[in-house]
């Protein structure tokens, strides 16, 4: 209900307005563009306001939904070649074992 036409017309008015900015959102890696970038439609929005693109919270909650209705949005449903990103805490463990390994290596060579 909030999607109606004058705010999608805002939205591709600031999609214009920060064009380099939200084309900064599929940039890979390496900060290049990549048409192999592969991005949920839904996390779109969080994308967008790490990129600093703020977007109603009405419009920005339903950003996903609204882009595959009216967007010109190619869809692959299912899931990519592309892990999701690590809580901090599974960040934390991941670290903790690599620093594990790495002493029990060492303890083994000492040997």
């Amino acid at each position: 209900m909030a999607c109606t036409p004058e705010e999608r017309s805002k939205l591709r008015g600031l999609f214009a307005e920060k064009e380099n900015q939200v084309r900064g959102v599929f940039k890979d890696a390496h900060g290049e563009k990549s048409f192999k970038k592969i991005m949920d439609v839904h996390e779109l929005n969080a994308a967008l306001a790490d990129a600093g693109i703020n977007i109603d919270p009405d419009i920005g909650n339903s950003l996903g939904s609204l882009l595959l209705c009216f967007g010109d949005i190619e869809v692959e449903v299912g899931w990519g070649d592309r892990l999701p990103p690590d809580t901090p805490e599974q960040h934390k463990a991941k670290m903790l074992l690599k620093i594990a390994l790495e002493d029990r290596a060492k303890a083994l060579e000492e040997r």
